[in-house]
C-alpha cells in the first residue's frame, strides 16, 4: 500500500453489500486498497460477485458495509455529497435516460458540482466542457442528440461527462 500522502482513494477493511431482511449480507470483505491520483485501475470477475457495488460504494453513491474509506486522506462521512461530486466522477455502463439532450449539454451536466444555485456555466466551465469533449474524442458529437448516437459514442460522451467534472 502507498503512503496516504500520495493516495486518492483508500479502504482500510473495508465491507461492500447490502442490507438484507435487517442483516447485512456482504459480497466483498475485508478490502484494503490505495489509489494515486492517475492511475488506472481494472476490476475483473464473474457477474454477480460485486464488482459493481463496489464501485458503487467507492464513488460515494452506496454506504459500506464497515470498513474505512478515505478521499485524499478525509473520511468519506465527513464530505459533503457536493463536494464528493466535485472530486470523484463514474461512468457506468448502463444507458441513461437523456430525453432532447445534445452532447455538449450531456457534458455540461458534469459542471453541476462547480456551477452556483442558478446552474449557471461560466466561461471556465464551457473551456472545461470544450476540453473533455476533445480529450473523449466526442467533440465532432457536440452537436448531436445523445438519443441519437450509438453506443460507443455515447460513452464517449459519458467519459467526457465524467472529465468535465474535474
Amino acid at each position: 500500500m502507498s503512503t496516504p500522502s500520495t493516495d486518492r482513494l483508500n479502504a482500510s477493511n473495508l465491507s461492500v453489500g447490502y442490507q438484507v431482511n435487517g442483516g447485512a449480507q456482504a459480497t466483498l470483505s475485508q478490502l484494503n486498497l490505495a489509489i494515486r491520483a492517475g492511475e488506472f485501475v481494472c476490476l475483473l470477475g464473474p457477474n454477480g460477485t460485486g464488482k459493481s457495488t463496489l464501485i458503487r460504494t467507492l464513488a460515494g453513491i452506496q454506504a459500506p458495509l464497515s470498513g474505512e474509506l478515505k478521499l485524499e486522506g478525509h473520511c468519506y462521512k465527513k464530505i459533503s455529497p457536493r463536494e464528493r461530486a466535485r472530486r470523484v466522477s463514474i461512468v457506468f455502463t448502463d444507458l441513461l435516460p437523456v430525453g432532447m439532450m445534445d452532447a455538449y449539454s450531456f457534458t455540461a451536466l458534469g459542471r453541476h458540482p462547480h456551477s452556483g444555485w442558478m446552474g449557471r456555466l461560466s466561461q471556465t466551465d464551457h473551456t472545461q466542457i470544450q476540453w473533455a469533449l476533445e480529450a473523449a474524442g466526442a467533440a465532432h458529437l457536440r452537436e448531436r442528440q445523445v438519443s441519437e448516437l450509438s453506443d460507443g459514442e455515447r460513452q464517449k460522451v459519458a467519459i467526457a461527462r465524467a472529465l468535465a467534472q474535474e
